[in-house]
This record gives C-alpha cells, structure tokens and sequence, in this order.
C-alpha cells in the first residue's frame, strides 16, 4: 500500500461505475486514510446537467464506499486558478500537502490541469468488458428519456433504484 495521499475530484453527478471503478482502485492503492474524494461543482445550480445536489452525490458516495472522507468544492467558471487555490486550501485544511499529492482520475481531460501543475497523476482504466462507454453525461440521458434498462448497468444496484425515483419524482418534472 502507497502511502502518498491521493485525491479524486469528480463531481458525481450522479455517480457511476466509472467513477466507482476510480475510487475503489485509489482506495486498494493508498487505502481509507490517505484517500479523498472532492466532489465538484457542489455550489451548481439545478439543471439537466447538474441534476443532483451536492447532499445527494455525496449521500451515494457514502453509501457505497462507507467511511470516505469526502468535501465538497465549488465552482468558479472560467478560473482555473480560483479553483485550484481553493482545492489547495481545503487540502491543506484536510493535512495533505497538494504538490505531494497523487490526483487520480478516469479519463484524460480529468487529469489534465493537475498534469499542467507537474503534479502527480493516475489514469485509470475505468472501463469495464461489459460496460465500454461510461459518463455521468450518458446516465443524465437515459435517466431523461426514461430508458432505465440501458441505465441499469452504469449505476450499482444500491443507489439504482432511488436514483430513478428520485429523479423521476423530483427532478424531471422541474426539467420540462
């Protein structure tokens, strides 16, 4: 186990098996202690593409992975470098030191800014054999157009079934 402290921001929105995939292997590598999730855009306001509010992607995240130490960060559109102080302040306050940091992230483009800083960075393959396209962007789309069969796989099997009626209930009809 790596000690280094890792960090995982994504906003989860909702959260999928990518990002399960994701985090569970931060966790296998760094363990509990050393591991957090910032979970972005917590100050977003409702839409199509931030259906969920910060309570309730973080509500999931401690569902599914009991115990992870996780905070909330806003956004500041169109200031990359607000944004980056503003993580570094909250990792302070958590007792990591953010250029010592590993920064663990799904795709590229989730990485990239960290990459820009010279810090550490993981990509993982988050794709599973059974599942080879995965995005919040995809999940947020089916939960539209109510094709929940197809959702099934994306989303575990605790959190499915009270995010469909969540969404069903109390977002889609402030959508239309």
């Amino acid at each position: 186990m790596n000690a280094k402290k890792a960090v995982y921001v994504g906003r989860l929105n909702p959260i999928h098996k990518g990002h399960m995939r994701t985090i569970e292997l931060m966790l296998s590598w760094h363990g509990m202690d050393n591991s957090v999730v910032l979970i972005g855009s917590s100050n977003a306001p409702f839409s199509l593409h931030n259906p969920f509010t910060y309570a309730e992607r973080e509500d999931w995240l401690h569902l599914l992975f009991p115990g992870i130490r996780s905070v909330g960060i806003p956004d500041y559109p169109g200031d990359d470098i607000q944004w980056l102080r503003h993580m570094d302040q909250i990792l302070q306050l958590g007792g990591i030191v953010p250029a010592a940091a590993i920064y663990y992230g799904g795709q590229p483009e989730d990485i990239q800014i960290y990459e820009s800083l010279d810090r550490e960075t993981a990509l993982v393959d988050r794709y599973d054999p059974d599942v080879p396209e995965i995005s919040a962007s995809k999940v947020r789309t089916f939960l539209a157009q109510h094709r929940y069969e197809e959702l099934r796989p994306l989303v575990d099997e605790r959190i499915f079934n009270q995010l469909v009626s969540l969404f069903q209930k109390e977002k889609w009809p402030r959508l239309i």
